[in-house]
């Protein structure tokens, strides 16, 4: 047992430590892909869409959402493509959404309705149509 302020101060700094790298191993296994040519620009979550633009950005939402929409602005895209939104709660995948991507520059959307048992932690997945990783947000509901 660790009785001194040092000692404890020593432990702590090597939790975070610890932490810090395995965050770090973590995050090499997601690199974006590209190949594809797609590169995400921008990704939020919102509660609403007004005339294009996201409304109610935010990365935790209160327990009365309803709905949540999340947004990408996208270049690279060398004609028709299309991207995929998989959308987690608590780690589980609760739904799949194909989008198009119909140009160089643009802005997409995916809209989730959200049960009432949704408290906890979400996350999107943005994938290439092939299923290559492009980028992901994670997000709070409480």
């Amino acid at each position: 047992m660790i009785k001194t302020g040092l000692g404890k101060r020593i432990l702590g700094h090597l939790f975070i430590l610890f932490m810090s790298c395995a965050f770090a191993v973590a995050m090499e296994d997601e690199k974006p892909d590209t190949a594809s040519g797609l590169t995400i620009l921008e990704t939020l979550m919102c509660r609403e869409m007004v005339n294009n633009e996201p409304v109610g950005v935010s990365d935790v939402f209160p327990i009365d959402t309803k709905e949540l929409i999340c947004f990408n602005r996208i270049s690279g895209a060398d004609g028709d493509t299309e991207i995929i939104h998989n959308w987690y709660f608590n780690e589980s995948l609760v739904s799949s959404i194909t989008l198009p991507v119909k140009t160089g520059n643009w802005r997409t959307y995916s809209l989730k309705v959200l049960p009432a048992e949704a408290v906890g932690d979400w996350k999107v997945e943005i994938l290439t149509k092939d299923g290559r990783f492009l980028q992901k947000i994670y997000f709070l509901v409480n």
